[in-house]
């Protein structure tokens, strides 16, 4: 009976123990939920009130250019109002005191009606880009009708043909670039950097941001992309090479002088080094980087050396290389397509663009007489491949195969001197280009 009581001692033991284990158990479980909602709410928190800003600035600003356009536009209409009433007047006086001939009266009013019609196409060029009605049809039909006691007009059978329309939407005459038939993007904006700042190289976009590396300066610029307003400046000890986007709002920057390549991130309209990483060391002077998200392994090629291109991972340990057929200069731009699945790299002497896969097999070569120092090669949402060449001052558009779609020379006729760097937004509906000879970046919607 006593080792029965015993027994049954030690099983009420166990039971309590097994039950404070399970308690402290839950607890801590308990704990590390209460963590992981405390988490995923302050990044809710976050989103909600990037976008909230990022929103309420936008509206603020269309809503202020709308009102300026809009005062402007009116104001204008109520003095060509003005204009055409008198010129009635001056119309009515000449028939009675002078006994017009009515073919002289038609013949000044159409003079009339010709600057008229000059003036508000004009105003039109110059309103803003935003849809806006500032008038509406009745006050041009008043007009239509003060102008009726001079003169009459025969078969007319839609009023609707005195409508003045205000609500299409009318740009500022920018370069226009023609790509594949009747495709055609505009020049949304012409950002010039400051004079004290040297060629721009190479851009990566960031959210609304365009960070730009340039010749000879140890720094990175960034620059608003909606506002064209230079933002913010990060200094090196050495120069910044190319740029690629990472994720979010991460990206890598090359340094050949210490042949490294830096992670980095924007926050709060600044850049920094990211959180936690270290510059990824490279064993030549690394020009060219790009990321392949898919296995978080980030690709580096040299501009003195062609041969080949260095595989690595974002702590720096290195991943083998993908080689090169018949290259012995340098690459200045490499980059994937949209599935992560081809390789493309820029290469000089000889210039021209390499195509591969992810194990390094060669799948296509292009090469043309107009090809010179090709410069960045990026690709769109559908894998057109766009190159820059800086000295053949154009920018070639291949299909998915490397075939030549189309040559682009000129913008609006006026002809591109030595284009260089060129990358699309998230969205790839927009792009940048960087012009070496005017030290601009012009930004294209397609």
């Amino acid at each position: 009976m006593k080792q029965k009581l015993k027994a049954m001692d030690h099983t009420v033991e166990m039971l309590l123990q097994h039950e404070a284990n399970f308690r402290t158990k839950l607890d801590e479980e308990k704990k590390d939920e209460a963590y992981c909602m405390d988490k995923v709410k302050g990044h809710i928190d976050y989103s909600f009130e990037k976008v909230k800003t990022d929103v309420l600035t936008e509206t603020s600003t269309r809503r202020k250019q709308l009102t300026t356009a809009s005062t402007s536009q009116t104001e204008y209409l109520e003095k060509l109002k003005g204009e055409i009433t008198r010129s009635n007047d001056v119309f009515e006086n000449a028939s009675l005191q002078h006994e017009i001939p009515r073919s002289a009266m038609y013949g000044e009013l159409d003079k009339e009606l010709l600057e008229y019609e000059s003036r508000i196409n004009k105003h039109k060029i110059k309103a803003s880009s935003l849809y806006f009605c500032v008038v509406d049809s009745a006050s041009c039909l008043d007009i239509y009708r003060r102008l009726e006691k001079c003169f009459r007009i025969e078969n007319v059978t839609d009023e609707l043909e005195y409508q003045v329309e205000m609500t299409q939407l009318y740009t500022r005459k920018t370069p226009r670039i023609n790509f594949v038939g009747d495709k055609v993007v505009d020049c949304v904006k012409i950002i010039k950097l400051p004079e004290r700042r040297t060629t721009p190289r190479y851009c990566v976009w960031i959210d609304k941001y365009i960070i730009v590396s340039l010749q000879e300066e140890q720094t990175l610029e960034m620059f608003d992309t909606i506002t064209g307003a230079f933002i913010s400046r990060y200094v090196w000890k050495s120069q910044p090479w190319a740029i690629t986007r990472v994720d979010n709002a991460n990206f890598a920057v090359a340094f050949p002088n210490e042949k490294t390549i830096t992670l980095m991130t924007v926050l709060n309209k600044y850049m920094k080094i990211k959180n936690g990483s270290t510059p990824v060391q490279t064993s030549f002077e690394v020009s060219a980087v790009a990321y392949n998200s898919e296995g978080q392994i980030i690709y580096a090629a040299s501009m003195t050396d062609g041969s080949h291109i260095e595989k690595y991972d974002v702590q720096g340990k290195v991943h083998g290389a993908v080689f090169l057929e018949n290259s012995s200069g340098g690459i200045y731009n490499i980059t994937y397509d949209s599935k992560l699945k081809y390789l493309f790299a820029s290469c000089h002497e000889p210039d021209k663009v390499v195509c591969l896969d992810i194990n390094g097999t060669n799948i296509f070569e292009y090469s043309e007489e107009t090809l010179k120092k090709p410069w960045s090669v990026v690709l769109d949402d559908t894998d057109n491949v766009y190159i820059t060449s800086y000295k053949g001052q154009c920018i070639h558009q291949l299909n998915k195969k490397g075939i030549l779609k189309n040559k682009v020379v000129s913008s609006n006729g006026k002809a591109f001197i030595q284009p260089l760097g060129m990358c699309f937004n998230q969205y790839k509906n927009r792009f940048v280009l960087l012009f070496a000879e005017s030290a601009t970046m012009q930004i294209f919607k397609l």
